[in-house]
């Protein structure tokens, strides 16, 4: 019987220490769980501030980027590229005057340019026909002696002529007419050649201004000259201007 509870005892003890032992291993089990959890909070709290560092090393990459590029556009960058089309356009300019100066692969001699304008010169108690008389506002192919533009070169030219002009004749007249003529001339006709006409009137009653333009092409030769000759209406003219371009 002694023998049976100390048996009993024995078999009673056995659980006691096996439960102690589950329980030891438990809290070690807690403790390994906790110490995981703070090794992976510094590992997260470390990848957090690398992948900050990262960012903050890219953008200051960008931005270094960013400024060079900015550099290498910026005014420098605007002048070579302004400098570049007044290049090109100088080159153009050069080839123009070379097809214009070079009529043949071999020229003999530079074809001259004209471009000439005039404003006319009133004389006073002059009512009768007249060529017009001139003054230069610009360019040097004008004759005062023959009060006409002079032609360089053979070729074809631009000739524009504008005339205001009313009518100050208080005698009852309705209306009055202004007629032009341009005309040419050189030493190996001798003769003028009439070129072109135009004519206009105007009320008299109204005492209104209108204005005549004319603006026409000829093919003309070396030291023709072209003067305005003014057929009725000259007294009638308040001002005008004159000129030629070669075309």
């Amino acid at each position: 019987m002694t023998a049976d509870m100390g048996q009993k005892q024995m078999r009673y003890s056995l659980p006691d220490e096996a439960a102690c032992g589950v329980d030891m291993n438990r809290e070690e089990a807690v403790l390994i769980l906790l110490q995981h959890c703070r090794d992976m909070k510094r590992q997260e709290t470390r990848l957090r501030l690398f992948t900050l560092l990262l960012l903050l090393l890219l953008s200051c990459g960008a931005l270094f980027v960013l400024a060079h590029i900015y550099r290498n556009s910026g005014p420098s960058g605007q002048r070579s590229e302004k400098q570049v089309l007044e290049k090109q356009v100088l080159e153009k300019q050069v080839l123009e005057k070379q097809v214009l100066g070079c009529p043949t692969a071999v020229p003999e001699r530079e074809v001259q340019s004209l471009h000439v304008d005039l404003i006319s010169q009133y004389e006073e108690h002059k009512v009768i026909s007249t060529d017009m008389k001139w003054i230069v506002k610009f360019g040097n192919n004008y004759d005062p002696e023959r009060r006409a533009i002079v032609i360089p070169e053979d070729g074809r030219y631009l000739f524009y002529l504008r005339v205001t002009f009313r009518c100050l004749n208080n005698s009852g007249i309705e209306f009055r007419n202004l007629h032009l003529e341009l005309k040419k001339w050189n030493e190996r006709h001798s003769l003028k050649k009439p070129l072109m006409s135009a004519t206009d009137s105007v009320q008299c009653r109204k005492e209104m201004f209108r204005t005549l333009s004319v603006v026409q092409q000829f093919e003309l030769i070396k030291d023709d000259h072209v003067s305005v000759f003014i057929g009725e209406g000259y007294d009638m003219i308040k001002e005008s201007s004159f000129g030629a371009l070669l075309t």
